[in-house]
């Protein structure tokens, strides 16, 4: 302890025991023994109260200091062998003596060199943790383009960069699987329609070269009749996709009752596949109780553009379609099977691609564009669902939609 404190503490004592010595010859005039304290307090720099013998009841209490002080007891006042009062007496204390404003001030750099210090680490780890990655990303995205594929955004880490860059990385695959989509279909379409005016240019120069019979002329006229015909039909296939596409970004939707859109359905397509002179079968196991969110009409596009591949390439006189709806888990499904030829086995993961038609070696003009599966895909998948493709026991193509149900 500081000697000027100690010294003055011993000081204290001293004037405490004839600060209670007075008051033994003053007891028991309570207004003497007052008056008696209030003369010490004012000519010395104590601070003094006094209790009775109960220490219930406050008889004198100076309260001059806010300081540091050093009352820290309270001593008894015995006369006649009976405790009379208790008493504390202090006098304020000098913080300088104690040091403490150097030990504040110590305290008071401490924490400011400890908070530069969290402050820097702090810098350091946004910049190590954020701010790079993020600079680095800023930088990919200036570099992005469709003709030169770069390495994809790799990190160790497992927070929300590591997923940012994931999600970064999805996303240039996305935009390059879209453009090949754009080359492909415009490839398929100048395809397509090459096919149909090569013919026809055919037909004009042999009606020019050869001087055809008025027989020959009605035939290549009635050829590229059928040929115009064809590219009619592609265009207006092509415009369709497109519509739907733009119908689909739109497309409002509402609650539907599965078991009810279902019935309607296959009554639909029995009426239409038996005036065509097939068989439908239909099941369904749905509750009165199911609804999906949807768009009705867009539903109805999804049978019948599958309904109508079943019929155009099954090939098979007695061609069945079945028809099967149930709910399984969170997902309404419905399967549209058929008993036709079916497609090759490695093809099918690529029968919902725009474009894609089963065995391009044998295609010929009636074999359509290859986009009524690609909108089915795109149909479901806007309803939040998928679609798959396979083949049944007999050979024949099963495709199943699955849609989310709707939950309150």
């Amino acid at each position: 302890m500081n000697k000027d404190i100690y010294d003055s503490l011993r000081e204290m004592e001293t004037i405490q025991y004839e600060i209670i010595e007075r008051i033994k010859n003053i007891h028991p005039n309570q207004a003497e023994i007052e008056r008696e304290l209030s003369a010490i307090v004012e000519q010395e720099e104590y601070d003094i109260t006094l209790l009775d013998g109960n220490f219930e009841m406050e008889l004198f209490n100076s309260q001059t200091f806010g300081g540091w002080t050093t009352r820290d007891s309270w001593f008894p006042i015995i006369i006649n062998n009976q405790v009379e009062y208790f008493i504390t007496v202090s006098f304020e204390i000098d913080g300088k003596k104690l040091g403490l404003q150097e030990a504040l001030m110590d305290i008071l750099v401490f924490f400011q060199i400890m908070l530069f210090i969290a402050f820097g680490l702090l810098i350091l780890y946004f910049q190590d943790k954020i701010t790079t990655p993020l600079n680095h990303l800023i930088r990919r995205f200036k570099k992005v383009n469709l003709y030169q594929k770069l390495p994809p955004l790799s990190t160790n880490r497992k927070d929300e960069i590591h997923e940012l860059y994931t999600r970064f990385n999805d996303m240039e695959k996305r935009i390059r699987v879209s453009y090949a989509e754009q080359m492909n279909m415009i490839a398929a379409i100048a395809h397509d329609l090459k096919t149909p005016l090569t013919s026809m240019k055919g037909f004009l120069e042999l009606m020019e070269s050869n001087a055809p019979s008025e027989k020959q002329k009605q035939e290549y006229i009635m050829l590229m009749e059928k040929k115009t015909d064809f590219m009619e039909q592609l265009i207006q296939e092509f415009s369709l996709f497109f519509k739907n596409e733009l119908e689909l970004e739109q497309m409002e939707q509402k609650k539907v009752n599965m078991a009810s859109f279902f019935r309607s359905i296959c009554e639909e397509y029995e009426a239409e596949l038996e005036g065509l002179g097939y068989a439908c079968r239909s099941q369904h196991d749905l509750s009165d109780d199911v609804f999906i969110f949807a768009n009705e009409k867009m539903l109805r596009r999804v049978f019948a553009n599958i309904i109508g591949n079943a019929v155009r390439h099954a090939e098979h006189k007695d061609l069945l379609v079945r028809l099967h709806g149930y709910q399984h888990g969170d997902d309404v499904v419905m399967s549209i099977e058929d008993n036709g030829h079916g497609v090759p086995k490695q093809e099918l993961p690529y029968l919902f691609q725009k474009f894609y038609t089963v065995d391009k070696s044998r295609r010929s003009e009636e074999t359509g564009t290859g986009l009524g599966l690609a909108i089915t895909k795109s149909i479901a998948e806007k309803h939040g669902g998928k679609v798959e493709a396979s083949l049944t026991s007999e050979g024949g193509l099963s495709i199943i939609i699955r849609i989310p149900l709707y939950m309150e």
